[in-house]
């Protein structure tokens, strides 16, 4: 915007209000291209920051589609390692236990060699196996003892 213009117009205006206030005249061609010049002035300032509101808004659009992709794809990735993790999780529960479950079978059906691992697994599991090995070998000592 040009300052002149506005402080030009402004300076018309008050001199203007002065004159007709003491009765004289006012030249209204110049106060006409005055007003012409201060209105074109706000026009090209009018336009100049609704381009930047429009490159200010595809700007927010851009970085919201970008923000909207990141989002997403760190979802994803937390979702597959969840998955990871999970799985990762439910093997060391189910190898062992199932294994487990194997000997618990076979000394069912009467091999009573056969013993639980106690080194694979976690905790409560290597735990759970080392119970049941010494229930078998408390079951062979009292079958021991019965039969003599």
């Amino acid at each position: 915007m040009n300052y002149r213009t506005a402080i030009a117009g402004w300076k018309y205006a008050r001199e203007a209000v002065t004159a007709i206030g003491a009765g004289g005249t006012v030249d209204t061609a110049l106060g006409k291209l005055l007003f012409d010049e201060f209105r074109a002035d706000n026009t090209a300032v009018n336009t100049r920051l609704d381009r930047e509101r429009e490159v200010s808004r595809e700007l927010s659009r851009q970085l919201a589609w970008r923000s909207g992709t990141i989002i997403v794809g760190i979802t994803l990735a937390a979702f597959v390692v969840a998955l990871l993790v999970g799985k990762s999780i439910s093997n060391s529960l189910k190898d062992p236990l199932e294994s487990l479950r194997r000997v618990v079978e076979k000394q069912r059906y009467g091999d009573t060699s056969v013993r639980a691992r106690e080194d694979e697994g976690v905790a409560e599991v290597r735990s759970l196996a080392a119970g049941f090995n010494e229930l078998s070998e408390t079951n062979i000592a009292l079958s021991a003892q019965q039969e003599h």
